[in-house]
């Protein structure tokens, strides 16, 4: 079974691999770009380095180190009349130096995190996947559908649609769960809607940051510079 469109989250692999028991195999592309990587049987995301070049960034358009997370930049290799060079995605992929023993020659990347804006800023500068913040949620009862937005780097709203088995008592462990993650304390809203529509191009975002993860990067990278050796 293959997937593509939306980031495809570790439960909904299992359902559907319990469904209609088969293997599950992810996919990564663009409306502009085609297909950029594609999951091989041994579970490892291969470039399609025949059609498109991926290059991963930092905040300051340097490549990354293999380990390291960036946005994903890519030309296009195949649209001769329009090409697309070095297109900025706006997606954020983790760089591998690794090779996989599939045996295919594609280079790999470690995997794909989501959008710039799909990533939370920490209070102190760390950039966190989303998925961090959906485990909590995931684990209470009766939720039905969720959507975290972070508002600023300590304040969040969540729309939540639930079922009869839902406890509001859960939202005091979805907060706190929360301030450990982010290793400082938070200020949680909840909304209860009837149902959460997806976004307006069809897709279903479970987590939307409104704080700029590329800003919050530079900042950590302007403090980190300070030499605190000399303040003669």
């Amino acid at each position: 079974m293959f997937v593509t469109g939306e980031m495809l989250l570790p439960h909904q692999r299992e359902t559907i691999a319990e469904t209609f028991a088969c293997q599950v195999a992810d996919g990564y592309g663009g409306r502009d770009s085609g297909f950029i990587a594609h999951e091989c049987p041994d579970g490892n995301m291969h470039l399609m380095s025949d059609a498109v070049i991926v290059e991963i960034l930092d905040a300051e358009g340097r490549p990354v180190a293999a380990g390291e997370s960036g946005e994903i930049v890519v030309t296009d290799l195949y649209s001769e009349e329009a090409p697309f060079i070095r297109y900025a995605t706006g997606d954020i992929a983790t760089a591998s130096a690794r090779t996989c023993s599939c045996g295919r020659p594609y280079p790999l990347i470690e995997r794909v995190e989501g959008r710039t804006n799909d990533l939370v800023v920490a209070p102190d500068g760390r950039l966190i996947n989303s998925l961090a913040l959906i485990y909590p949620v995931r684990e209470v009862a009766g939720i039905e559908q969720y959507r975290i937005v972070q508002k600023t780097v300590d304040t969040f709203h969540v729309e939540l649609a639930c079922d009869g088995a839902f406890d509001r008592a859960a939202e005091d462990r979805i907060r706190g769960g929360w301030q450990r993650l982010l290793r400082a304390p938070v200020h949680v809203t909840f909304e209860y809607v009837p149902r959460i529509p997806p976004e307006r191009g069809g897709k279903f975002r479970h987590v939307r940051s409104e704080v700029s993860a590329i800003a919050a990067a530079n900042a950590a990278a302007d403090v980190s510079s300070i030499s605190v050796g000399d303040h003669s």
